[in-house]
């Protein structure tokens, strides 16, 4: 590999790595919503109602992990601005933490790099051996 376009590359990487934290730290400067929205669509049994010809009741529901466990929460028919916003920001949020993991293993590798080609082997060193001298 050539090490100059390995440093540029991890410069590039250091960049980005930066921007990505500055990012990080903005998002959550706001309030988020760890979770997933749900769409679900149900008939009601109603024979004189919609849904019976077709036109599903559609409900929305918000997922959220608590303790280890799923449970949902039920959002409306449609889902308030403020909740989807919430939600987006999570995810950009953990897609930005994701992306920042990655770069710091693609730096490590670089340094690693960038490390083995500046070392010298033991071998290529001619060492002495150590001469006892005797006291006169």
């Amino acid at each position: 590999m050539d090490i100059s376009n390995d440093k540029k590359l991890l410069l590039q990487l250091n960049d980005e790595r930066t921007s990505l934290i500055q990012s990080v730290l903005k998002l959550r400067e706001k309030d988020m919503i760890k979770g997933k929205l749900y769409q679900s669509a149900r008939v009601c049994g109603n024979p004189n109602c919609k849904c019976a010809k077709g036109e599903k009741h559609v409900s929305w529901y918000l997922i959220i992990s608590k303790d280890g466990r799923s449970r949902q929460e039920y959002v409306g028919a449609v889902v308030p601005f403020e909740i989807q916003e919430r939600v987006d920001r999570f995810r950009n949020y953990k897609l930005t933490v994701q992306r920042t993991r990655s770069i710091d293993k693609e730096i490590s590798q670089l340094l690693n790099t960038l490390r083995d080609s500046v070392s010298v082997p033991m071998k290529e060193f001619k060492i002495k051996k150590k001469v006892k001298h005797k006291k006169l």
